[in-house]
Order: C-alpha cells, then sequence, then structure tokens
C-alpha cells in the first residue's frame, strides 16, 4: 500500500511545483520515483503526468496566450534535437554537463542581482536560437528546460503569461516523445496503473499550486522562478538528470 501512496505523495509536489512556477514536474518527480521504479518506467510516466499537468496549465492560462513567442522555438527544438542525438555519438557528454550545469548558476546569480528591467522585445532569431540550444541539449542530455525557461523569462515578466506559455512549449514536447515511448513500447501496464493510482495526488498539487500561483507577488515569482533553475543546475552537476 505504502509503494501505491509515494508515487501519488511525488507527483502532488512535482505538479504543484509545475502549477506554482509553469516548470519543474520532472526536477521534483524523476530524482524521487528512481528510488521505487526502473528509468524505463519512471521516464514515461513522468512524461504522461507532465503531459496531463501542463493541458491543465494551458487550459487555466489560455488568455494569456502569444502565439508568436511559442511558434519560434518548435523548429529549433526539433532540429537541435537532431543535432543534439547525432553529437551524442561522439561528443564527451559527461564533461559538458558540468559546463551547463555552471551555466545555469551563473544565469540564476546575475539574475538576482541585476536591477529589475523591462522585458526584451521577443525576435524569431532569438527563439530559434532558444529552441535550437534547449534541442541540443535535451539530445545530448534529456534536460531541455533551461534554456527554454531563461528565454521567456527575459521576454514575459508577467507570471499568468510566462506559466502559458512555459507550460505550452513542454506539453508540446512531452506529447511528441510520449507518442515515441509508445511506438518503442515503453508505456507498459505498469505505466499507466501507477499514472491511475497517483492520479488524486497530481490534481491535488495542481490546485493547491495555482492557488498559490494567484496569490503570489510577482517579485516573489521571480525568485521562485530562479530557485528552481538552481536547484535543477545542482540536480545536472550531480548527475541526477537522466
Amino acid at each position: 500500500m505504502l509503494e501505491g501512496l509515494l508515487p501519488a505523495i511525488i507527483f502532488a509536489f512535482a505538479s504543484f511545483a509545475q502549477s506554482s512556477s509553469g516548470f519543474g514536474f520532472a526536477l521534483v518527480a524523476v530524482p524521487l520515483l528512481l528510488y521505487f521504479f526502473d528509468l524505463s518506467v519512471v521516464v514515461p510516466l513522468v512524461t504522461a503526468a507532465d503531459l496531463v499537468a501542463c493541458l491543465a496549465i494551458t487550459a487555466l492560462d489560455v488568455r494569456s496566450l502569444r502565439p508568436r513567442l511559442i511558434w519560434p522555438l518548435l523548429p529549433g527544438l526539433t532540429g537541435g534535437s537532431l543535432a543534439g542525438t547525432y553529437f551524442l555519438k561522439w561528443a564527451p557528454a559527461l564533461l559538458l554537463k558540468p559546463v551547463l550545469g555552471l551555466g545555469i548558476i551563473l544565469y540564476c546569480l546575475f539574475s538576482l542581482f541585476r536591477p529589475p528591467r523591462r522585458p526584451l522585445s521577443p525576435t524569431p532569431s532569438a527563439g530559434i536560437v532558444a529552441g535550437g540550444v534547449a534541442g541540443v541539449l535535451g539530445g545530448l542530455f534529456g534536460t531541455n528546460g533551461p534554456p527554454i525557461v531563461m528565454y521567456l523569462r527575459e521576454v514575459v515578466r508577467d507570471k499568468e503569461a510566462f506559466r502559458c506559455h512555459t507550460s505550452l512549449t513542454f506539453l508540446s514536447d512531452t506529447l511528441y516523445r510520449l507518442v515515441l515511448y509508445g511506438v518503442v513500447g515503453l508505456l507498459t501496464p505498469v505505466v499507466w496503473s501507477t499514472l491511475f493510482r497517483s492520479s488524486p495526488g497530481l490534481i491535488l498539487g495542481l490546485v493547491a499550486g495555482s492557488a498559490l500561483h494567484r496569490r503570489m507577488p510577482q517579485r516573489l515569482f521571480d525568485r521562485m522562478v530562479i530557485l528552481l533553475l538552481a536547484a535543477g543546475a545542482g540536480l545536472i552537476l550531480q548527475g541526477r538528470t537522466p
């Protein structure tokens, strides 16, 4: 019974992070679930649950959607993923991971201490570059979130709009990966049964996180985003990302 309850508790915390900030589901869920399941179960399980969370959050914030911020990211993500997967064959990925982690930490420190300013004007080229970098990192390390979060944080400062755009971007990515997992046979009965049993925790976390998101001041929200990015960088440096 405890083994059935623990994934629900983990999903509650993961969906709370996702719905309060706009990202962070896998950041919370993957390291904890790996204590109880194999990686071949954890990755498709978290992807399926993350898809549900992203759908719910995007629906809540759809009025804040600005499609011109999203479209440039998608071709960059697709092309970058192919390049990253090819590069993985000969790149010293273990040496590149510390560079990625330290780069994110430097960005977090810069963001914490710089004075407040207006968001940057988004351009298609900037979105394509951000998507391309995210795709390459996703192909190399399975970690494409930080460049997308950093890009959207620079061009969107309203917390509802930020949450909407991060969730929609990750929604397209998780849907694509879920189809691939289905094709190769990773969506097993264990994945679906665990997701079903954990759904009360997933829903509870979404409701609680959304309630906190509505009441959170913008400045505190910005700090939370930076802290989650820094936590992700710490996991990358420790080799805890899949």
